[in-house]
């Protein structure tokens, strides 16, 4: 794409005279995950040749590459779209960024110019506070990281980010808009906040939470806010529990005040080829979207994931009838260095 060999030309400019590449070792990781996926369709939003197969599975293969500031992350997914005949396997590049330090006379400002993936919120089964991160991590969707310059301070025990980027306007479309925000993130006690606020078009406002109940139970609560033609709401909030051996449960709820939230929470890789087709913008009931899940460190390189997901009509729980999905993903990652 156009915009990241631009990126490319103008970091490489800005930071050539930097690289130490000599005494600098090249680190590396390696990751590659299956998943499985199972549904069952009850009284769904979408019609039902719109609506994915009851099975699918899907995999990638993901490197990292990092070196002097610089990191690269390359994918190798295969198409999983039941309407494309092609399914071999296609590399992407999915962030690309260098790293610098300004220092200063009262603090250093951290600086990264490139397209970078930016995790802020505490779920998993949906990132209201990702707004420059992947919105959910269910699904295998690769995230294309946004073009964009950010700087953050310490402050004692509390960050702050400023950062403008170059974002899709929407899912269907391929025009991009700035969205320039502002981050504080610090810590209570056993608790951690987060402030956002943005301006994208329209402004947006996210808040977080997550607090430490017992050393081995902890809740975490997220919410974003947008005005837009129509005003929307989205909030996440879970609870999780974890012990020394590897074993994590998790209970989260999802909850979007349109359906318009649906397109946040893709099923598989390449679900937006049908779920743009939806003219989400008629969609004006509440969504509500539980989850629970285990996850189980196998070993210090394979991770195991069962989830299962339910989606309540109407934003309400308890319906006879409900869309739902068991979902199993093995995960294996190793990592090194070259000297």
């Amino acid at each position: 794409m156009r915009w990241k060999l631009l990126l490319l030309v103008l970091t490489s400019a800005f930071v050539s005279s930097e690289l130490k590449a000599a005494d600098q070792a090249l680190q590396w990781r390696l990751e590659s995950q299956f998943s499985g996926h199972y549904y069952q369709w009850g009284a769904s939003l979408l019609p039902e040749d719109q609506q994915p197969a009851s099975r699918q599975e899907s995999g990638y293969l993901r490197t990292s590459l990092k070196q002097s500031g610089w990191f690269a992350d390359l994918w190798l997914a295969q198409n999983t779209d039941p309407e494309e005949e092609d399914k071999s396997w296609h590399p992407e590049i999915d962030e690309l960024y260098y790293d610098f330090t300004l220092e200063g006379s009262m603090s250093a400002l951290e600086i990264t110019l490139g397209a970078k993936s930016l995790h802020w919120d505490y779920g998993f089964l949906a990132l209201p506070l990702n707004w420059l991160g992947p919105e959910n991590d269910r699904s295998n969707t690769r995230h294309q990281a946004d073009p964009m310059l950010l700087a953050e301070s310490y402050q004692g025990m509390t960050v702050y980010q400023g950062a403008c980027a170059w974002v899709e306007a929407d899912e269907t479309s391929e025009q991009r808009e700035e969205l320039c925000l502002l981050r504080s993130q610090g810590f209570i006690g056993k608790g951690e906040w987060q402030l956002l606020a943005g301006y994208q078009q329209d402004w947006l406002a996210g808040l977080g939470l997550a607090w430490t109940l017992t050393p081995a139970v902890a809740g975490y609560a997220s919410a974003s806010w947008k005005e837009q033609e129509e005003e929307s709401l989205e909030a996440l909030v879970g609870i999780s529990w974890a012990n020394a051996q590897g074993l994590e449960v998790r209970s989260e709820y999802f909850w979007g005040s349109t359906d318009a939230a649906l397109l946040r929470l893709s099923w598989s890789p390449d679900d937006w080829t049908w779920i743009a087709g939806i003219n989400y913008q008629d969609l004006e009931d509440p969504l509500l979207i539980s989850e629970l899940g285990l996850h189980y460190q196998l070993s210090s390189e394979v991770l195991m994931e069962l989830n299962y997901f339910s989606y309540h009509p109407d934003g309400r729980p308890g319906a006879t009838e409900l869309d739902q999905e068991i979902n199993l993903r093995l995960t294996y990652t190793t990592s090194g260095q070259f000297n």
